[in-house]
């Protein structure tokens, strides 16, 4: 095993693990680059090769995975996935440990084969882990900005329209809109990264399966 590609390894779950601090600090933009080092763990490109699944050459690994399996119709369905609502903020919540589901997966179903989101009051989303760290890499300041977003990021961006009215003991009442879905998301999905333990011991330099 190549020391130095363990070290990039090393690197890259430091980088989300940053991310994550950060985030969590109230930079919540930050999560962007959660996607940044993702695409670089995960992604192949006929000009680049993945970290892990290529020049490591551990496509057989697995990641944690904490998105819930209900389907619509079905008791206790999660339209949302892995996130939650603040209602006094607007923002969305990544569950991090507090799911109904941890277990680990293939990297390949991990990566471009299990959704995180579903469908929403007849709206299908739909999006895969790939989809969106590819999509905040590519178009939304991770490495490149581009304004031709796909539809399903933007509805992640609008928040899926969302809102949800709140009242004081005052009297004041007031609507509180939703928005940025997919920067809980890529928290979320960095949450599942750094506590994978299959990656965890491939960084640490272990050299078994």
């Amino acid at each position: 095993m190549c020391a130095e590609l363990i070290q990039q390894l090393r690197r890259q779950i430091d980088f989300i693990i940053t991310s994550c601090r950060m985030f969590d600090a109230g930079r919540r933009s930050e999560a962007v680059r959660i996607a940044q080092a993702a695409r670089i763990l995960f992604h192949d490109t006929k000009q680049s090769k993945s970290l892990v699944r290529t020049l490591l050459n551990r496509p057989d690994i697995k990641l944690r995975s904490t998105v819930p399996l209900s389907q619509p119709g079905l008791p206790n369905y999660q339209p949302l996935g892995f996130l939650g609502l603040e209602a006094n903020t607007g923002h969305f919540r990544p569950f991090l440990d507090n799911t109904s589901r941890s277990v680990e997966v293939p990297l390949g179903d991990w990566w471009s084969a299990e959704p995180i989101l579903r469908s929403l009051d007849g709206i299908a989303v739909a999006i895969t882990r790939r989809e969106l760290v590819l999509e905040a890499a590519n178009t939304d300041g991770g490495a490149h900005v581009d304004l031709a977003r796909s539809l399903k990021y933007q509805l992640l961006m609008r928040g899926f329209g969302l809102s949800v009215g709140v009242g004081w003991r005052s009297g004041v009442k007031a609507t509180v809109i939703f928005r940025d879905a997919h920067l809980a998301a890529l928290r979320q999905i960095g949450h599942e990264i750094i506590t994978s333990p299959e990656l965890g011991a491939l960084a640490a330099g272990a050299t078994s399966g």
